[in-house]
């Protein structure tokens, strides 16, 4: 997937990363998410993402919700 910011922004292009309610602060955690455990893939806009997480969604938020039990065991070892 390519990424385009249409405004010129500065900084980090590419758009915040969210799954099942918690932003992400690296992209290892996807490595061990199974895509086929995933119920569902929304991505917010700029304008519609700003007042629930401010800056950092700049780029827009992509929203993932996947099995809960599993996504538990993976964000114990990568954390906040």
């Amino acid at each position: 997937m390519k990424i385009k910011i249409r405004d010129g922004g500065i900084g980090n292009p590419e758009p915040l990363i969210v799954v099942n309610g918690r932003p992400l602060q690296n992209r290892e955690p996807l490595k061990k998410l199974l895509l086929v455990e995933t119920n569902a893939i929304k991505y917010l806009t700029k304008e519609e993402s700003a007042s629930i997480y401010g800056s950092r969604a700049i780029n827009g938020v992509i929203l993932l919700l996947t099995s809960e039990k599993r996504f538990k065991k993976i964000w114990k070892k990568y954390g906040r």
